[in-house]
């Protein structure tokens, strides 16, 4: 299920890619769900204070589990990147349901 969660995020952000040109990061939302982010969102996300003031792109670029190539299609995540990225998506996505599941009171501990 997880992969099939990441795969359709890639797929989505290759697909934005190839019709705007524009780097999308697929990153890790506050709900738990996959979001796909582009510099013009990732900015107004900051004006409007949603992402701390702080966080610049290279922070975005750093923890994102995918990120497309530039328009010039420099700076293609290698595949063996895109394993470790990969791996850190599923031990976030484990993380997440364990954290739902004790916070809704279902885990018996």
């Amino acid at each position: 299920m997880d992969y099939l969660k990441l795969r359709k995020a890639i797929i989505t952000a290759d697909e934005l890619h190839a019709k705007d040109r524009d780097r999308y990061y697929v990153m890790p939302g506050s709900d738990g769900k996959l979001v796909i982010m582009d510099r013009k969102n990732f900015k107004r996300l900051k004006l409007k204070h949603y992402i701390d003031q702080k966080v610049t792109l290279n922070d975005v670029r750093r923890e994102c589990f995918y990120h497309t190539p530039y328009a010039d299609g420099s700076d293609r995540m290698p595949a063996y990147v895109r394993k470790e990225r990969a791996e850190a998506y599923y031990q976030w996505a484990v993380f997440q349901r364990i954290g739902k599941k004790k916070h809704n009171g279902t885990n018996k501990k």
